[in-house]
């Protein structure tokens, strides 16, 4: 399940480099314990995996 969640502190991927700044909305896979990030990397999606202590979920209502 998809979920809208606001990071805690900063993200950085270790693969690609990218930075994602504090408080920053996110969409939360809690499945995957990944978070989607805005950018594209060769056309597919960019996953970066968090603990869930990292993030405030916003609501429960999953995102489509």
């Amino acid at each position: 399940m998809e979920q809208a969640a606001i990071l805690k502190k900063e993200l950085r991927s270790k693969v690609s480099g990218v930075v994602v700044p504090k408080d920053t909305v996110v969409i939360y896979s809690s499945s995957m314990r990944a978070v989607k990030i805005n950018g594209k990397s060769n056309k597919s999606d960019l996953w970066i995996g968090v603990r869930e202590k990292d993030i405030k979920i916003i609501g429960w209502k999953t995102i489509k």
